[in-house]
């Protein structure tokens, strides 16, 4: 019975270490699944934005230095509407505003013309 009195204070020690132990490595395993479901989540809005900026502006007479600013404009909203569950502050890419009104006249004027009846 001595035995068991004196070696209590050890065990109950390790005890507490072993489950401080789980919850902290518990913790970090389930950080690191968030980090990978973030990244996961980037990946397809990467891909969906390459894929829309691509079809928004093939057909358009517009130079490569515009089809560059109007397709980092429209990653830079989808990330922008993504991020804002995770951080409020706001994020902004300044674009050429004669531009943005180019290819707005532009995307107005072909669809203007895709509905036209035909004679």
């Amino acid at each position: 019975m001595d035995v068991i009195l004196t070696r209590l204070p050890f065990v109950l020690l390790v005890g507490a270490i072993i489950i401080v132990c789980y919850k902290i490595s518990k913790i970090f395993v389930m950080k690191i699944l968030e980090i990978n479901t973030q990244k996961l989540r980037f990946s397809e809005i990467g891909i969906i934005s390459k894929d829309t900026c691509h079809a928004a502006t093939d057909g358009l007479d517009l130079d490569d230095n515009e089809k560059y600013e109007l397709r980092t404009k429209l990653k830079m909203d989808l990330l922008r509407h993504h991020l804002k569950k995770l951080d409020p502050e706001e994020f902004e890419c300044d674009i050429n505003p004669s531009l943005w009104d180019k290819y707005t006249n532009l995307i107005k004027g072909k669809l203007s013309k895709d509905r036209k009846p035909k004679a």
